[in-house]
């Protein structure tokens, strides 16, 4: 079963999850629901169908199983017209049956719509993922230039203040010396 987009990610509290990746992984979470609750009621609705089919073929055959019945002539033709008349009835409504309508190309069709809504969304999270990702990657290098820019400033600050204390020695020495 799929989870709901706050089981997504129990592991980490709710203000650790940045909302757009909550937005994110709750519209891949909804695609995949819409599909199981498309598949769901297709496959009811082929159940559905399958059960009127079978209780029309029941009556069409306990008809037909009166009609063998030892009986006059003149009976069994007036049985014959009433199964004959009930099956018509039977199939004309089956034919008005969607499942007798809907092939399983069709199905195959509705499915491979249903599957291609779910992976375009998929690939849009993921698209979105891989910007935030880039986009972070990008920072953290400017981070680390900027820290190496600023350890050789302060090597440079040390070394000019090392050496303006030892001029300073130097040049007290000199006057003073």
């Amino acid at each position: 079963m799929v989870s709901s987009g706050s089981e997504v990610r129990r592991d980490m509290p709710n203000d650790a999850i940045p909302e757009s990746e909550q937005d994110d992984a709750d519209d891949a979470v909804k695609a995949f629901e819409d599909l199981r609750r498309a598949v769901e009621k297709h496959g009811a609705q082929l159940g559905a169908e399958m059960t009127i089919i079978r209780k029309a073929l029941e009556i069409a055959f306990e008809k037909f199983e009166l009609s063998q019945q030892a009986e006059t002539t003149a009976l069994k033709l007036d049985r014959i017209l009433e199964v004959q008349v009930a099956s018509a009835e039977h199939l004309l409504a089956l034919m008005d049956s969607v499942a007798l309508k809907t092939n399983p190309e069709q199905y195959a069709r509705i499915f491979q719509r249903i599957a291609d809504e779910a992976s375009q969304n998929l690939g849009r999270v993921m698209e979105s993922r891989n910007r935030e990702f880039e986009r972070a990657v990008g920072d953290l290098g400017d981070l680390a230039r900027r820290d190496r820019g600023r350890r050789e400033r302060d090597r440079w600050l040390w070394a000019v203040g090392v050496g303006g204390f030892l001029m300073g020695i130097l040049v007290a020495l000199l006057v003073f010396g």
